[in-house]
């Protein structure tokens, strides 16, 4: 059974790969770039929740003798530390203090109950005094380190030294409520990003089942394009034998009823069977598979070849054959007897395209780690509705040919792995071109037993 030669990598491996890759790339960018600006947001939404509750305690303090209300353990000041430290788990210590000395503002715990001091008088210059946050404290709290993060508020009295209130807070603890905040959008992330990728996951399968599915259609379309084909060049075949036995029959005929024109007739009958002959030929060179093995060649030889060939031909229309050459050709690993029929098909073409004086020209070039050889004239040249079809069996523009000259060297040139195209402007000339590689491409191993699989 007949499968398609498309490689799964181009139909399916590539595309997915793209896919996956530009799905990492806008859905884990954006996914980290969402997760980040939450974060940075949450953190600030945090802090911001601190100060507010804090922030009660330095307006209480703010315009009063700060270190005075500390220093005297004032109870409304030992109620407030009660009810932060209650409220705010995170909460470690509050200090008041000013660049001279300090009080740390802490519950006593006598025989596991709070006493009612709270103060405790800290040494000169034991704290580090830290500016009120503004808003860039979830920036600050990210790029800092240390157990403790503190801020602190300005609870100067008028015309005095300047007074700190400063919190400190356990910075795991806050992180820990920070994430937990955050799990509902991470997962989130992930559970959408599973999604993403088990719909890709899918699509694949399904698309694997499809492409499955259309190489069994398509083999069978195959097959019947196939017996389609071999119908029709079967049919254009007996045509064309037809039209050659029509003139054999008549030519009998006359035979019977003027047996002295019998030198005529028979050169007549001879010349229709060596055009039947040179039909039938052609058609199976068409057909069968080529057997030949693949050797060196010299180019400039090939090409004299073909021209020592052609040269009768070329000769009756008055033309001769000029072959250009790059200098310093390889030589390619080739079927030599098959590319020279290609090339004495072209040229005999060439010589038949009307063109009535000069040469057919031949030129050779590398392209690459390609060879390149064109065939060009300046006949009558091609109509563009015919360039399409000029490389099919059977189709001619010439009421001497058979058509099957540039189907055969189509066949030639696609056994070598190369391409083949022509260039024609009606009126000016024709250019057929084809592009051979230099020795063929060996088969990968892994699309050897993908090709085996799939035809079992």
């Amino acid at each position: 059974m007949i499968r398609s030669k498309f490689a799964i990598t181009r139909l399916v491996a590539l595309p997915y790969a793209l896919l996956l890759t530009l799905y990492l790339l806008v859905v884990g960018g954006g996914s980290l770039w969402l997760y980040g600006q939450v974060k940075t947001a949450e953190t600030e939404l945090l802090i911001n929740k601190l100060m507010v509750v804090t922030k009660s305690l330095a307006g209480s303090l703010r315009d009063t003798d700060a270190m005075g209300v500390a220093r005297e353990n004032r109870s409304w000041l030992i109620e407030d530390v009660h009810r932060l430290y209650d409220k705010l788990s995170s909460l470690r210590n509050i200090t008041i203090k000013d660049k001279q000395q300090g009080y740390q503002l802490h519950p006593k715990l006598v025989g596991g109950v709070e006493s009612a001091e709270v103060v405790t008088a800290l040494a000169k210059g034991a704290a580090t005094i830290y500016q009120e946050l503004n808003a860039d404290g979830g920036k600050r709290f990210h790029e800092e380190s240390g157990e403790l993060f503190k801020y602190s508020f300005d609870v100067s009295a008028p015309d005095q030294p300047p007074v700190y209130l400063e919190f400190s807070f356990d910075r795991e603890t806050l992180q820990n409520d920070l994430d937990q905040q955050l799990s509902s959008i991470t997962h989130a992330i992930l559970l959408f990003g599973i999604i993403g990728f088990v719909s890709i996951a899918i699509a694949l399968v399904i698309t694997i089942f499809a492409i499955r599915a259309t190489r069994n259609l398509e083999s069978h379309f195959q097959v019947i394009y196939q017996q389609a084909a071999i119908t029709e060049s079967a049919a254009q075949l007996v045509h064309e034998l037809r039209n050659h036995l029509s003139p054999l029959r008549a030519n009998v005929k006359t035979l019977l009823v003027s047996p002295q024109t019998l030198p005529e007739i028979v050169a007549d009958i001879d010349e229709n069977i060596v055009m039947l002959n040179g039909n039938l030929s052609s058609f199976l060179d068409l057909t069968r598979q080529c057997k030949e093995a693949f050797e060196p060649i010299d180019l400039q030889d090939l090409v004299q070849e073909a021209g020592r060939v052609a040269e009768p031909i070329l000769t009756a229309k008055g033309l001769t054959l000029e072959v250009v050459a790059s200098e310093q050709l390889p030589r390619p690993l080739w079927r030599k007897a098959a590319i020279r029929d290609a090339l004495i098909n072209l040229v005999v073409n060439a010589a038949q395209s009307g063109q009535q004086e000069g040469a057919i020209r031949v030129i050779i070039s590398r392209v690459d780690n390609k060879i390149e050889i064109a065939v060009e004239d300046k006949g009558r040249g091609i109509a563009r509705k015919q360039l399409s079809r000029i490389f099919d069996a059977f189709y001619t523009t010439r009421n001497d040919g058979n058509g099957l000259g540039l189907a055969i060297v189509r066949k030639i040139i696609l056994s070598h792995q190369g391409k083949i195209h022509v260039k024609s402007t009606p009126g000016q000339g024709t250019r057929i071109t084809f592009l051979l590689p230099q020795t063929l491409q060996k088969v990968p191993k892994w699309w050897a037993k993908f090709k085996k699989h799939s035809q079992t």
